[in-house]
């Protein structure tokens, strides 16, 4: 279970790098979801602040948005939340 956990962080840590090296931040989206799902909350959401500093204010249609990366982190925690706690117990892991 140990080696998992660090395949999520190298590959959430490539995702991110990917996405500052060719800013394109979907990249960094997809890093920090990786992050938070997998459980690395603190990671997340440090990275996800991170992000906010590098990249800054968005403008235009989503100048409303000061934190962008940070709420999609919570929003991501939430979800793991709901998940964790409402979706898998009731369904049957064997299942799967």
């Amino acid at each position: 279970m140990e080696r998992f956990n660090l395949l999520i962080i190298i590959i959430s840590i490539a995702f991110i790098g990917a996405g500052l090296l060719f800013s394109f931040w979907p990249l960094v989206l997809a890093g920090i979801a990786l992050l938070v799902l997998y459980g690395h909350t603190a990671f997340g959401v440090s990275a996800a602040l991170l992000f906010d500093l590098i990249y800054g204010e968005p403008t235009g249609v989503l100048a409303f948005l000061y934190f962008p990366f940070i709420l999609f982190a919570l929003l991501c925690v939430v979800l793991r939340i709901v998940a964790l706690r409402v979706i898998l117990p009731r369904g049957d892991l064997g299942t799967l």
